[in-house]
């Protein structure tokens, strides 16, 4: 197993052999996960590789990887979940990729033959004005979204999958540290996405983790620590503002809607819609979804933009 070091993730010079056995295994994905511009890798079932990279999209790219390759790198990463095995009871995968702490997607036979999805997370920030220099941003949405910032506005960023949506948020939050360094920062989310490095004083608290507690008979029960734990453990740690990875589920939806009256300001999220309108719509979807009823005057008071 591959030793690391640090919230970085960095390597432990000491199992440099383990080490290269694992860059071995990675094969040709490895020089794309040290690409700093690429945000995706698809190994399909085939063996072609495409890679998406900021700024340019999506492209095929000489290398292939056979299936013996697939197979032995999937196998090595499910046994690195609690030993598990991969096979047709248990095809599919959904772990953090050691070292570089990408998000994976994978599916063993009969679901489908070796096939891989790597969501590579930005290896630094990209800042709010590159987005101008590229022309994805108007100066005029430039101006009106700092004014936001400094004025701690609650802001939604809305999109399909993969539009860039958390890389955004990043970009807002290292724009937001030039006004707000001395904030304190608590981050919710479920996978390790969100950097607000810029703040000294922050929390990352990772929500959808397995926990257990005693019970009063002596024996442990396990329960998942969920967007609603967090969202608890997150008002009790002094927060100045609170940033919400993303919100996939009618849990971490009312959980939002909660906290925005208790005081919160400066919220932060992201969540998959097809529109600003529609991002609207889905948080009343999601909270009908667990039972509960909207109440419009309490999402105005989470969505300022």
């Amino acid at each position: 197993m591959i030793q690391l070091n640090g919230d970085r993730g960095a390597p432990n010079p000491e199992d440099a052999l383990s080490l290269e056995v694992y860059y071995a295994l990675l094969g040709p994905i490895k020089k794309y996960l040290d690409m700093p511009t690429v945000t995706n890798v698809h190994v399909n079932e085939n063996g072609v590789l495409f890679i998406e990279e900021f700024g340019t999209g999506k492209h095929r790219v000489p290398e292939t990887m056979p299936r013996p390759k697939r197979a032995a790198l999937l196998s090595y990463l499910a046994n690195l979940q609690r030993g598990r095995a991969l096979d047709y009871l248990h095809s599919q995968l959904q772990c953090d990729l050691p070292v570089y702490g990408c998000r994976v997607q994978a599916f063993a036979p009969p679901i489908a033959d070796w096939a891989v999805t790597i969501r590579v997370h930005a290896k630094t920030v990209i800042p709010l004005e590159r987005y101008v220099e590229r022309g994805e941003l108007s100066e005029a949405h430039y101006n009106h979204l700092v004014e936001a910032i400094k004025e701690e506005s609650n802001i939604v960023i809305a999109g399909s999958v993969n539009s860039g949506k958390t890389t955004f948020l990043n970009a807002l939050l290292k724009k937001k540290a030039e006004f707000h360094a001395d904030h304190r920062a608590v981050i919710v989310q479920d996978r390790r996405e969100v950097n607000a490095d810029g703040f000294d004083d922050r929390l990352y608290l990772m929500a959808r983790v397995d926990q257990a507690h005693n019970e009063a008979d002596g024996s442990i029960a396990r329960y998942t620590y969920e967007f609603s734990d967090a969202l608890e453990s997150a008002l009790r740690c002094s927060q100045d503002f609170l940033v919400w990875g993303e919100v996939r589920d009618g849990f971490s939806a009312f959980g939002l809607t909660m906290a925005m009256n208790t005081g919160t300001k400066g919220l932060m999220m992201t969540i998959h819609a097809n529109s600003c309108l529609d991002a609207l719509f889905r948080l009343e979807d999601l909270l009908r979804l667990n039972g509960k009823t909207p109440v419009r005057r309490m999402l105005v008071r989470v969505v300022d933009m």
